[in-house]
Protein backbone atom coordinates (compact mmCIF):
# COMPACT_ATOMS: atom_id res chain seq x y z
CA UNK A 1 0.00 0.00 0.00
CA UNK A 2 0.96 3.46 -0.50
CA UNK A 3 2.29 6.09 2.19
CA UNK A 4 -0.86 8.09 3.12
CA UNK A 5 0.57 11.71 3.66
CA UNK A 6 -0.90 13.74 6.57
CA UNK A 7 -1.41 16.87 5.04
CA UNK A 8 0.83 20.01 4.73
CA UNK A 9 -1.50 23.09 4.30
CA UNK A 10 -0.12 26.37 5.06
CA UNK A 11 -2.02 27.55 8.26
CA UNK A 12 -1.34 26.50 11.84
CA UNK A 13 -2.94 23.66 13.54
CA UNK A 14 -5.66 25.73 15.18
CA UNK A 15 -7.08 26.68 11.49
CA UNK A 16 -7.52 22.96 10.35
CA UNK A 17 -11.23 22.36 10.00
CA UNK A 18 -12.47 18.98 11.55
CA UNK A 19 -12.15 16.30 8.63
CA UNK A 20 -8.73 17.66 8.27
CA UNK A 21 -8.16 16.94 11.33
CA UNK A 22 -9.65 13.82 11.63
CA UNK A 23 -7.91 13.08 7.71
CA UNK A 24 -4.09 13.51 9.79
CA UNK A 25 -5.14 11.33 12.96
CA UNK A 26 -6.51 8.25 10.63
CA UNK A 27 -3.53 8.34 8.45
CA UNK A 28 -1.50 8.71 11.57
CA UNK A 29 -3.68 5.81 12.98
CA UNK A 30 -2.88 4.06 9.65
CA UNK A 31 1.03 4.32 9.70
CA UNK A 32 1.11 2.83 13.26
CA UNK A 33 -1.14 -0.11 12.69
CA UNK A 34 1.01 -0.76 9.84
CA UNK A 35 4.44 -0.80 11.60
CA UNK A 36 2.42 -2.94 14.23
CA UNK A 37 1.25 -5.45 12.24
CA UNK A 38 5.29 -5.16 10.19
CA UNK A 39 6.52 -5.74 13.64
CA UNK A 40 4.04 -9.23 14.61
CA UNK A 41 4.58 -10.13 11.25
CA UNK A 42 8.44 -10.15 11.74
CA UNK A 43 7.96 -11.50 15.41
CA UNK A 44 5.97 -14.64 14.31
CA UNK A 45 7.92 -15.91 11.30
CA UNK A 46 10.92 -15.58 13.51
CA UNK A 47 9.53 -17.74 16.18
CA UNK A 48 8.25 -20.45 13.14
CA UNK A 49 11.72 -20.22 11.38
CA UNK A 50 13.55 -21.16 14.96
CA UNK A 51 10.39 -23.86 15.50
CA UNK A 52 11.30 -25.32 11.84
CA UNK A 53 14.82 -25.58 12.62
CA UNK A 54 15.26 -26.58 15.80
CA UNK A 55 12.45 -28.48 16.65
CA UNK A 56 10.28 -29.70 14.01
CA UNK A 57 12.30 -32.91 12.92
CA UNK A 58 12.93 -33.77 16.65
CA UNK A 59 8.88 -34.15 16.79
CA UNK A 60 9.17 -35.96 13.72
CA UNK A 61 11.09 -38.34 14.96
CA UNK A 62 9.57 -38.81 18.15
CA UNK A 63 5.87 -39.53 15.99
CA UNK A 64 8.17 -42.00 14.17
CA UNK A 65 9.48 -43.66 17.81
CA UNK A 66 5.97 -43.28 18.82
CA UNK A 67 4.58 -45.07 15.81
CA UNK A 68 7.24 -47.89 15.91
CA UNK A 69 6.25 -48.28 19.55
CA UNK A 70 2.78 -48.93 19.23
CA UNK A 71 3.05 -51.25 16.55
CA UNK A 72 5.29 -53.44 18.59
CA UNK A 73 2.93 -53.08 21.87
CA UNK A 74 0.05 -54.20 19.08
CA UNK A 75 2.63 -57.35 18.02
CA UNK A 76 3.05 -58.41 21.41
CA UNK A 77 -0.54 -57.98 22.25
CA UNK A 78 -2.16 -60.21 19.27
CA UNK A 79 1.21 -62.33 20.36
CA UNK A 80 -0.59 -63.45 23.91
CA UNK A 81 -3.84 -64.22 25.83
CA UNK A 82 -5.32 -61.64 28.07
CA UNK A 83 -7.83 -61.44 30.96
CA UNK A 84 -10.72 -58.94 30.65
CA UNK A 85 -9.30 -56.06 32.73
CA UNK A 86 -5.52 -56.52 30.93
CA UNK A 87 -7.26 -56.21 27.78
CA UNK A 88 -9.07 -53.12 28.73
CA UNK A 89 -5.55 -51.54 30.02
CA UNK A 90 -3.67 -52.09 26.85
CA UNK A 91 -6.92 -51.03 24.57
CA UNK A 92 -6.61 -47.87 27.05
CA UNK A 93 -3.17 -47.45 26.56
CA UNK A 94 -3.08 -48.27 22.74
CA UNK A 95 -5.91 -45.62 22.16
CA UNK A 96 -4.36 -42.92 23.82
CA UNK A 97 -1.09 -43.96 22.13
CA UNK A 98 -2.90 -43.44 18.75
CA UNK A 99 -4.45 -40.54 19.71
CA UNK A 100 -1.00 -38.80 20.20
CA UNK A 101 0.28 -40.02 16.68
CA UNK A 102 -2.73 -39.09 15.00
CA UNK A 103 -2.17 -35.02 16.10
CA UNK A 104 1.05 -35.05 14.11
CA UNK A 105 -0.31 -37.34 11.32
CA UNK A 106 -2.30 -35.96 8.50
CA UNK A 107 -2.86 -39.20 6.88
CA UNK A 108 -2.19 -42.15 9.34
CA UNK A 109 -1.05 -45.56 6.91
CA UNK A 110 -3.65 -48.97 6.92
CA UNK A 111 -1.25 -50.20 9.68
CA UNK A 112 -2.08 -47.54 11.81
CA UNK A 113 -5.56 -47.57 11.15
CA UNK A 114 -6.22 -51.25 11.52
CA UNK A 115 -4.78 -51.31 15.11
CA UNK A 116 -7.19 -48.34 16.09
CA UNK A 117 -9.77 -50.63 15.11
CA UNK A 118 -8.17 -53.65 16.92
CA UNK A 119 -8.54 -51.90 20.13
CA UNK A 120 -11.76 -49.43 19.90
CA UNK A 121 -14.80 -50.61 20.38
CA UNK A 122 -15.70 -48.04 16.89
CA UNK A 123 -13.72 -47.87 13.66
CA UNK A 124 -11.59 -45.19 12.59
CA UNK A 125 -14.34 -44.27 9.84
CA UNK A 126 -16.55 -44.41 12.87
CA UNK A 127 -14.81 -42.53 15.03
CA UNK A 128 -13.36 -39.58 12.49
CA UNK A 129 -17.19 -39.10 11.70
CA UNK A 130 -18.25 -38.42 15.51
CA UNK A 131 -15.56 -36.03 15.74
CA UNK A 132 -16.59 -34.26 12.95
CA UNK A 133 -20.58 -34.29 14.17
CA UNK A 134 -19.03 -33.33 17.27
CA UNK A 135 -17.51 -30.10 15.54
CA UNK A 136 -20.56 -29.24 13.77
CA UNK A 137 -22.37 -29.30 17.13
CA UNK A 138 -20.11 -26.65 18.69
CA UNK A 139 -19.93 -24.81 15.23
CA UNK A 140 -24.11 -24.71 15.88
CA UNK A 141 -24.03 -23.88 19.27
CA UNK A 142 -21.52 -21.00 18.73
CA UNK A 143 -23.56 -19.38 16.07
CA UNK A 144 -26.89 -19.51 18.70
CA UNK A 145 -24.42 -18.14 21.15
CA UNK A 146 -23.04 -15.29 18.93
CA UNK A 147 -25.42 -14.16 16.70
CA UNK A 148 -28.97 -15.78 17.84
CA UNK A 149 -29.35 -18.26 14.87
CA UNK A 150 -29.85 -21.57 14.63
CA UNK A 151 -28.18 -23.25 12.06
CA UNK A 152 -28.59 -27.47 11.50
CA UNK A 153 -25.08 -28.95 10.10
CA UNK A 154 -25.82 -32.36 11.24
CA UNK A 155 -26.01 -33.65 7.13
CA UNK A 156 -22.44 -32.11 6.60
CA UNK A 157 -19.50 -34.60 6.83
CA UNK A 158 -15.69 -34.77 7.16
CA UNK A 159 -15.67 -34.32 3.05
CA UNK A 160 -18.25 -31.78 3.29
CA UNK A 161 -16.22 -29.53 5.66
CA UNK A 162 -12.66 -30.21 3.56
CA UNK A 163 -14.91 -28.89 0.12
CA UNK A 164 -14.41 -25.14 -0.65
CA UNK A 165 -17.93 -25.10 -2.57
CA UNK A 166 -19.28 -26.58 0.32
CA UNK A 167 -17.89 -24.27 2.96
CA UNK A 168 -18.64 -21.38 0.55
CA UNK A 169 -22.22 -22.73 0.31
CA UNK A 170 -22.50 -22.80 4.41
CA UNK A 171 -20.97 -19.86 4.94
CA UNK A 172 -23.90 -18.12 2.52
CA UNK A 173 -26.48 -19.95 4.44
CA UNK A 174 -24.69 -18.84 7.76
CA UNK A 175 -24.42 -14.89 6.35
CA UNK A 176 -28.00 -15.34 5.19
CA UNK A 177 -29.68 -16.07 8.60
CA UNK A 178 -27.48 -13.33 10.33
CA UNK A 179 -28.88 -10.75 8.10
CA UNK A 180 -32.57 -12.32 8.46
CA UNK A 181 -32.16 -11.60 11.84
CA UNK A 182 -31.11 -8.19 11.48
CA UNK A 183 -33.98 -7.34 9.50
CA UNK A 184 -35.87 -8.81 11.84
CA UNK A 185 -34.90 -6.69 14.39
CA UNK A 186 -35.00 -3.88 12.45
CA UNK A 187 -38.60 -4.31 11.51
CA UNK A 188 -39.51 -4.07 15.32
CA UNK A 189 -38.06 -1.05 15.57
CA UNK A 190 -39.49 0.43 13.32
CA UNK A 191 -42.75 0.14 14.88
CA UNK A 192 -41.89 2.13 17.51
CA UNK A 193 -42.48 5.91 16.31
CA UNK A 194 -39.40 8.12 15.29
CA UNK A 195 -37.87 10.77 17.44
CA UNK A 196 -37.34 14.24 15.43
CA UNK A 197 -33.53 13.65 16.16
CA UNK A 198 -33.66 10.21 14.52
CA UNK A 199 -35.76 10.96 11.45
CA UNK A 200 -33.61 14.03 10.63
CA UNK A 201 -30.42 11.18 10.50
CA UNK A 202 -32.10 8.82 8.48
CA UNK A 203 -32.72 12.04 6.23
CA UNK A 204 -29.04 12.79 6.37
CA UNK A 205 -27.64 9.04 5.78
CA UNK A 206 -30.48 8.67 2.37
CA UNK A 207 -28.40 12.29 1.13
CA UNK A 208 -25.09 10.98 2.16
CA UNK A 209 -25.75 7.65 -0.03
CA UNK A 210 -27.33 9.87 -2.92
CA UNK A 211 -23.65 11.48 -3.03
CA UNK A 212 -21.96 8.42 -3.10
CA UNK A 213 -24.18 7.27 -5.70
CA UNK A 214 -23.14 10.94 -8.04
CA UNK A 215 -19.56 10.79 -6.56
CA UNK A 216 -19.21 7.30 -8.51
CA UNK A 217 -19.72 8.59 -12.21
CA UNK A 218 -17.48 11.80 -11.68
CA UNK A 219 -14.36 9.96 -9.19
CA UNK A 220 -14.31 7.80 -11.93
CA UNK A 221 -14.11 10.47 -15.44
CA UNK A 222 -11.47 12.41 -13.14
CA UNK A 223 -9.68 8.82 -12.44
CA UNK A 224 -9.68 8.22 -16.15
CA UNK A 225 -8.53 11.72 -17.01
CA UNK A 226 -5.54 11.78 -14.80
CA UNK A 227 -4.79 8.05 -15.67
CA UNK A 228 -4.52 8.62 -19.34
CA UNK A 229 -1.20 7.38 -21.25
CA UNK A 230 -0.71 10.41 -23.04
CA UNK A 231 -0.11 11.84 -19.71
CA UNK A 232 2.50 9.59 -18.67
CA UNK A 233 6.23 11.04 -17.81
CA UNK A 234 8.14 7.53 -18.76
CA UNK A 235 7.46 4.47 -19.64
CA UNK A 236 7.08 3.07 -15.97
CA UNK A 237 5.01 5.50 -15.59
CA UNK A 238 2.65 4.38 -17.85
CA UNK A 239 2.73 0.59 -16.80
CA UNK A 240 1.70 2.19 -13.32
CA UNK A 241 -1.24 3.94 -14.77
CA UNK A 242 -2.71 1.33 -17.15
CA UNK A 243 -2.23 -1.13 -14.13
CA UNK A 244 -4.29 1.33 -11.61
CA UNK A 245 -6.55 1.95 -14.21
CA UNK A 246 -7.57 -2.03 -14.91
CA UNK A 247 -8.74 -1.76 -11.00
CA UNK A 248 -10.83 1.68 -11.62
CA UNK A 249 -12.13 0.41 -14.10
CA UNK A 250 -13.31 -2.91 -12.36
CA UNK A 251 -14.40 -1.17 -9.38
CA UNK A 252 -16.79 1.09 -11.38
CA UNK A 253 -18.57 -1.35 -13.34
CA UNK A 254 -19.48 -3.50 -9.57
CA UNK A 255 -20.17 0.31 -8.15
CA UNK A 256 -17.87 -0.19 -5.48
CA UNK A 257 -17.39 3.66 -4.30
CA UNK A 258 -14.98 2.54 -1.17
CA UNK A 259 -12.38 1.09 -3.37
CA UNK A 260 -13.08 4.17 -5.98
CA UNK A 261 -11.82 6.54 -2.99
CA UNK A 262 -8.60 4.18 -2.16
CA UNK A 263 -7.54 3.96 -5.46
CA UNK A 264 -8.04 8.20 -5.84
CA UNK A 265 -6.33 8.49 -2.57
CA UNK A 266 -3.54 6.15 -3.55
CA UNK A 267 -2.70 8.44 -6.92
CA UNK A 268 -3.57 11.70 -5.04
CA UNK A 269 -1.35 10.81 -2.02
CA UNK A 270 1.92 11.27 -4.43
CA UNK A 271 0.94 14.48 -5.17
CA UNK A 272 0.32 15.89 -1.97
CA UNK A 273 -0.25 19.19 -3.07
CA UNK A 274 -3.65 18.25 -3.94
CA UNK A 275 -4.75 17.42 -0.45
CA UNK A 276 -4.81 20.65 0.71
CA UNK A 277 -7.09 22.01 -1.48
CA UNK A 278 -9.82 18.94 -1.08
CA UNK A 279 -13.17 20.89 0.67
CA UNK A 280 -14.53 19.06 3.53
CA UNK A 281 -17.17 17.16 1.68
CA UNK A 282 -14.80 14.55 -0.47
CA UNK A 283 -12.51 14.65 3.22
CA UNK A 284 -15.26 13.61 5.23
CA UNK A 285 -15.90 10.87 1.99
CA UNK A 286 -12.05 9.92 2.82
CA UNK A 287 -12.36 9.72 6.10
CA UNK A 288 -14.78 6.82 5.60
CA UNK A 289 -12.61 5.09 4.04
CA UNK A 290 -9.62 5.71 6.19
CA UNK A 291 -11.93 4.91 9.56
CA UNK A 292 -13.20 1.33 7.34
CA UNK A 293 -8.82 0.46 6.55
CA UNK A 294 -8.59 1.43 10.25
CA UNK A 295 -10.95 -1.34 11.27
CA UNK A 296 -9.33 -3.97 8.75
CA UNK A 297 -6.44 -3.03 10.16
CA UNK A 298 -7.18 -3.57 13.32
CA UNK A 299 -8.92 -7.00 12.94
CA UNK A 300 -5.76 -8.39 11.08
CA UNK A 301 -3.66 -7.34 13.64
CA UNK A 302 -5.70 -8.97 16.09
CA UNK A 303 -6.07 -12.53 14.00
CA UNK A 304 -2.82 -13.09 13.32
CA UNK A 305 -1.67 -15.28 15.75
CA UNK A 306 -4.87 -17.49 14.85
CA UNK A 307 -3.47 -17.63 11.59
CA UNK A 308 -3.52 -21.76 10.79
CA UNK A 309 0.39 -20.81 9.04
CA UNK A 310 1.21 -20.56 13.25
CA UNK A 311 -0.46 -23.36 14.61
CA UNK A 312 2.66 -25.35 15.30
CA UNK A 313 4.23 -22.49 17.74
CA UNK A 314 0.72 -21.97 18.99
CA UNK A 315 1.81 -22.89 22.76
CA UNK A 316 3.96 -19.49 22.61
CA UNK A 317 2.29 -17.60 20.29
CA UNK A 318 1.67 -14.85 22.94
CA UNK A 319 5.31 -14.87 24.13
CA UNK A 320 7.66 -11.83 23.46
CA UNK A 321 10.39 -12.57 20.78
CA UNK A 322 13.05 -13.06 23.64
CA UNK A 323 10.45 -15.34 25.96
CA UNK A 324 9.55 -17.58 22.62
CA UNK A 325 13.12 -18.05 21.21
CA UNK A 326 13.80 -19.30 24.79
CA UNK A 327 10.70 -21.56 25.27
CA UNK A 328 11.76 -22.56 21.59
CA UNK A 329 15.44 -24.48 22.70
CA UNK A 330 13.57 -25.75 25.77
CA UNK A 331 10.79 -27.40 23.52
CA UNK A 332 14.05 -28.90 21.29
CA UNK A 333 15.78 -30.25 24.55
CA UNK A 334 12.59 -31.88 26.20
CA UNK A 335 11.64 -33.08 22.52
CA UNK A 336 15.51 -34.42 22.22
CA UNK A 337 15.24 -36.36 25.84
CA UNK A 338 11.09 -37.99 24.52
CA UNK A 339 12.84 -39.17 21.85
CA UNK A 340 15.50 -40.92 23.62
CA UNK A 341 12.92 -42.19 26.55
CA UNK A 342 10.84 -43.61 23.43
CA UNK A 343 13.43 -45.46 22.00
CA UNK A 344 14.13 -46.97 25.28
CA UNK A 345 10.54 -48.12 25.35
CA UNK A 346 10.90 -49.33 21.76
CA UNK A 347 13.59 -51.60 22.72
CA UNK A 348 12.37 -53.02 26.01
CA UNK A 349 8.84 -53.87 24.02
CA UNK A 350 9.76 -57.20 24.11
CA UNK A 351 7.39 -59.63 26.27
CA UNK A 352 3.94 -59.31 27.86
CA UNK A 353 5.08 -58.38 30.91
CA UNK A 354 6.79 -55.12 29.37
CA UNK A 355 3.25 -54.02 27.35
CA UNK A 356 1.66 -54.89 30.88
CA UNK A 357 3.42 -52.76 32.93
CA UNK A 358 4.31 -49.43 30.39
CA UNK A 359 0.25 -49.57 29.48
CA UNK A 360 -0.47 -49.19 33.54
CA UNK A 361 1.81 -46.84 34.07
CA UNK A 362 0.84 -44.56 30.80
CA UNK A 363 -2.93 -45.14 31.74
CA UNK A 364 -2.32 -43.85 35.72
CA UNK A 365 -0.28 -41.08 34.16
CA UNK A 366 -3.71 -39.94 31.44
CA UNK A 367 -5.98 -40.41 35.20
CA UNK A 368 -3.84 -38.14 36.85
CA UNK A 369 -3.60 -35.94 34.26
CA UNK A 370 -7.15 -35.75 33.86
CA UNK A 371 -7.47 -35.16 37.39
CA UNK A 372 -5.84 -32.24 39.18
CA UNK A 373 -7.04 -33.39 42.65
CA UNK A 374 -5.74 -37.28 42.10
CA UNK A 375 -2.13 -35.42 40.94
CA UNK A 376 -1.81 -33.34 44.21
CA UNK A 377 -2.57 -36.24 46.15
CA UNK A 378 0.23 -38.07 44.13
CA UNK A 379 2.31 -35.54 44.58
CA UNK A 380 2.05 -35.16 48.19
CA UNK A 381 2.23 -39.07 49.12
CA UNK A 382 5.38 -38.81 47.16
CA UNK A 383 6.63 -36.08 49.12
CA UNK A 384 5.65 -37.27 52.50
CA UNK A 385 7.69 -40.69 51.81
CA UNK A 386 11.50 -40.49 52.50
CA UNK A 387 13.26 -41.00 49.43
CA UNK A 388 10.60 -41.62 47.19
CA UNK A 389 10.63 -40.02 44.13
CA UNK A 390 7.93 -38.78 41.80
CA UNK A 391 6.55 -41.58 40.21
CA UNK A 392 5.73 -40.30 36.59
CA UNK A 393 8.62 -38.53 35.88
CA UNK A 394 10.50 -40.74 33.41
CA UNK A 395 7.86 -41.30 30.68
CA UNK A 396 8.80 -42.00 27.62
CA UNK A 397 6.82 -38.95 25.99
Amino acid sequence: MSKIIPLQVNKSKETLSKEQRAFNRFTKQIENLHKKIGKEEDRLEQLLALYQKEVYAHKQELTQQQILLVKKMDKIYQSFKYNKGQKQTVNEATLFSLDVIFSSLEDPDEELIAIFNRHSPHTFEEEMEMQTQDMLGEMEQMMSDMFGVDMDFSGMTKEDMESPEKMAEMEAKIKAQIEGRIQEEGSKKKTKKKTKRQLEKELEAQQEEKEKLRSLKSIYHALAKMLHPDTASSEADRLEKEELMKEVTEAYKTKDLPSLLRLEMKWLMAENDHLENLTDKQLKAYNQVLKEQIEELKQKLHSMCHHPRYESISSIILESLRSGKKEIKDMKVEYMEAVAECAIEVSRMKTRKALLEHCEILNEEVRLRSNPFDLFEAFMSAEEEEGEEWPFEDLPW
